[in-house]
């Protein structure tokens, strides 16, 4: 999450806000406006192809266990910068960057247990207020209903309020909704992006060329051309 160049460095300067790092209210603030910044930036990891060239790595797996949520990619370090500004506005509202950081660290553990299928539904008041292995199995859906679902990471009010949410009714098919078919791990990592280049490359003009890199990742070139 952390790179050289953080847009929360540069929001922290540009803003003449500056929240008392000494009151557990900046703390609680932070969690919240840190949560829904992530909730926008996975978001984007979905809907902006270069993103998810990266993002689909995470997806790719067609089992669903703790492993799956270790499943990152490597050696993609714009994904990390562009997923980065996400979080700039929590900085511009005076938010200290240490406890965005915190908080990004702490969402990333919260994150990793509830990638399984050993616990079903928790009680109702958590399923509605927070990320739970039900709702994090949704998202990591295949097909419809699931598609693009639930890209909460601590809170999945955020689903409720913006219309992403859904409910855990049927049983869910893992992985990419064309699978990558290989255990490589360089193919499992770079297929998409491979993808999105060649695109790039059959390209007539800078309206399809760019579609082809921060369009929705079903925007192929023979249909935007």
């Amino acid at each position: 999450m952390l790179v050289p160049f953080s847009f929360v460095l540069v929001g922290a300067v540009l803003t003449p806000i500056q929240l008392p790092a000494d009151r557990w209210w900046t703390w609680g603030i932070g969690l919240i406006v840190t949560d829904f910044c992530y909730y926008w930036g996975h978001r984007a990891d979905h809907r902006v192809r270069i993103l998810w060239s990266a993002h689909s790595v995470h997806h790719s797996s067609e089992q669903f266990n703790l492993t799956t949520g270790i499943r990152m990619p490597f050696l993609m370090p714009y994904a990390t910068f562009l997923h980065n500004a996400a979080f700039m506005p929590a900085a511009l509202i005076g938010v200290p960057p240490y406890i965005i950081f915190f908080w990004q660290l702490a969402s990333s553990i919260y994150q990793w247990p509830i990638h399984t299928q050993r616990i079903g539904f928790l009680p109702a008041p958590i399923e509605y207020i927070f990320n739970t292995p039900s709702h994090h199995r949704v998202h990591h859906g295949a097909d419809n209903p699931y598609l693009d679902k639930n890209y909460g990471a601590v809170l999945i009010i955020w689903d409720r309020i913006f219309g992403t949410y859904a409910h855990e009714s049927t049983p869910v098919t893992y992985g990419l909704t064309k699978n990558v078919g290989t255990f490589n791990p360089i193919k499992t990592n770079y297929h998409e992006l491979m993808a999105m280049l060649a695109d790039i490359g059959q390209a007539r003009g800078a309206r399809p060329t760019l579609r082809a890199v921060f369009g929705p990742p079903t925007a192929r070139v023979d249909s935007i051309a």
